[in-house]
């Protein structure tokens, strides 16, 4: 016996997903720091984020969740992020939002060498996008949103590229 595959009777707002998203995306970069740096979990930690206008709409609406899930005593956002000391934070990306968590009481050693290889690991993707992309199988078969979000992706990933070779400037002093 068979049925057929049950259906949603309601209609799947992508807007809001892709929103919440990235408050999700937020915390797992502020969980990954944390565990990088052997942050205990009952340790709190301040937060800094420079986001985009509408990130940032979406993220303070959601400000105790991220505080919350990221075990934040508090949570700030910055309009320039020049300011902020790197001997004080580390840094991570959150899509196109830029994390900031205080790791004053951690050893900063290896800042670069961590983003060297972030760097080179977003490299490494956009590359493998850029060659999906090129794929005449993969562009002739794919549905049009897939190859718009694989577009997406790359062009995504090479922000986070450039972001990322701005902050090893920054440790490089």
């Amino acid at each position: 016996m068979t049925s057929k595959w049950p259906t949603c009777p309601f209609d799947i707002d992508e807007e809001s997903e892709e929103l919440i998203r990235s408050v999700f995306e937020v915390v797992k970069t502020i969980r990954t720091i944390r565990g990088e740096r052997k942050i205990k979990p009952g340790e709190s930690v301040e937060v800094v984020i420079y986001a985009n206008p509408r990130d940032r709409a979406v993220l303070e609406r959601n400000i105790a969740l991220i505080a919350g899930l990221g075990k934040a005593s508090e949570v700030n956002f910055t309009l320039t992020k020049e300011k902020l000391s790197r001997e004080k934070y580390t840094y991570g990306m959150a899509g196109e939002v830029e994390v900031f968590v205080d790791t004053s009481a951690c050893t900063h050693d290896d800042d670069i060498e961590r983003l060297e290889r972030l760097i080179t690991e977003k490299e490494d993707y956009a590359r493998l996008l850029e060659v999906k992309l090129m794929d005449p199988t993969f562009v002739g078969k794919a549905p049009e949103n897939v190859i718009r979000l694989t577009q997406e992706k790359k062009e995504v990933t090479l922000r986070q590229i450039e972001k990322a070779k701005e902050e090893l400037k920054q440790y490089k002093g």
